[in-house]
């Protein structure tokens, strides 16, 4: 499914030795809760209900903040076909603006489901849209208990507490499973299995990275050493459209699991790269010019698909780009001469960086592409010595927020 591309890195030998000991660990541990989806798959409930909602809605509302919705997202705006963008909608922010344009986009309130994802069952978010969209509803006669599914954690919460007195189904999320990695379960199931995608297309791309490791070694061997380099931004630079939302996925997924103030032993922890992402060739016209001569800074990974780079119409008669374009060449000639223009320009300018390739982006290929980047940056995580599955840095924002509103 992916390869490497290119790798513009001298690996050391150390670094290749550590990463690759890393990941058999944690492909043999028990303990890792994104890498037990095989055992634990879906269960035939949540696949029934799956197909319940299909039968008797149009539309599906995820009412979920990070890694409740993201994971999800991504996948589907990814993929989406023409003209079916509205069938899964998004509730992701507590923006009362965007709350409203989200709500525009409802064909009609009594044929949307609304699918409620908190993994503690207390995010302040998800409460107040879930509250929100209850008296929406109400003024339209209709009672959202009645049109709703909950997945959350299987112990008391508050979501789990309201499920039961209103009667709503509930499914449930591991414990093991925080919410950045938890697009291998219910999280990520009901979004895509009732936008139409089959699941077993993403179980076979889930498996075939977990058996094939080139991708996620690479990436974590290329990260330390860019960390023992003092590096300050890892730049994802996808050549495929419509992968944004993947770039935000992989920004949550990298700064909460890497960015940690102390490690496993009590000790300062190493200073990772910040995240960030690009889109080819647009961003050739705007970050370009600081990659090449402002800082060298940049840890860089380019994420590229075959498909985008052969297909399209050729042109047999153009007029004005046929200084530059081979005969019959088309958009898809001029994407992948942009794509290695920028990757071999950079090495000119000893710039190093990574990519990967794909023959094509479909179910198969990208959840395989979440479990490359999964399994990178937990292993990461095993090198640095840190806790890769929790998130520290967020709980006093939390708890301020809940001063200021009881102010």
């Amino acid at each position: 499914m992916w390869k490497v591309s290119h790798s513009y890195y001298n690996e050391e030998r150390r670094h290749v030795e550590l990463v690759a000991e890393s990941i058999e660990e944690l492909k043999a541990s028990k303990e890792i809760g994104f890498l037990n989806f095989l055992e634990r798959d879906i269960s035939k409930d949540a696949v029934d209900r799956v197909g319940f909602l299909r039968e008797n809605y149009d539309q599906l509302a995820v009412v979920g903040v990070g890694g409740s919705s993201l994971g999800s997202r991504a996948f589907l705006e990814a993929l989406f076909t023409g003209g079916t963008e509205s069938k899964v909608l998004f509730f992701d922010n507590s923006d009362p603006l965007g709350f409203e344009y989200q709500w525009q986009k409802i064909k009609d309130p009594a044929k949307i489901h609304w699918l409620i994802i908190s993994k503690s069952g207390t995010t302040a978010e998800v409460l107040t849209i879930t509250d929100t969209i209850s008296d929406y509803l109400k003024s339209s006669d209709l009672d959202l208990s009645k049109n709703a599914t909950v997945i959350t954690e299987l112990k008391p919460n508050y979501l789990n507490q309201w499920a039961e007195q209103k009667q709503i189904p509930v499914f449930g999320i591991p414990e093991d499973l925080g919410g950045r990695y938890s697009f291998f379960s219910n999280v990520g199931y009901f979004p895509c299995a009732f936008y139409g995608f089959e699941w077993d297309q993403v179980k076979a791309g889930y498996e075939w990275a977990l058996k094939h490791n080139e991708c996620s070694e690479l990436i974590a061997t290329s990260s330390l050493q860019s960390f023992e380099e003092k590096k300050h931004i890892s730049q994802l630079w996808f050549y495929r459209d419509r992968m944004e939302r993947f770039g935000e996925w992989w920004c949550q997924l990298w700064a909460e699991s890497l960015a940690k103030k102390t490690n496993k032993f009590g000790k300062r922890a190493v200073d990772v790269t910040t995240p960030m992402f690009c889109r080819g060739a647009s961003s050739q016209h705007s970050v370009l010019q600081q990659l090449v001569e402002g800082s060298r800074d940049k840890h860089l990974i380019f994420v590229r698909v075959s498909q985008s780079e052969t297909g399209g119409r050729g042109l047999m008669n153009p007029s004005l780009s046929h200084d530059f374009l081979p005969v019959n060449g088309g958009l898809g000639t001029l994407f992948q001469a942009q794509a290695r223009g920028t990757i071999e320009s950079l090495w000119d300018e000893e710039i190093p960086s990574i990519g990967l390739i794909t023959s094509q982006l479909d179910p198969g290929s990208l959840s395989a592409l979440y479990l490359i980047k999964m399994l990178a940056v937990a292993c990461l995580g095993q090198c640095l010595g840190i806790n890769a599955f929790n998130q520290p840095g967020v709980e006093l924002s939390k708890a301020k927020t809940r001063q200021i509103l009881k102010a």
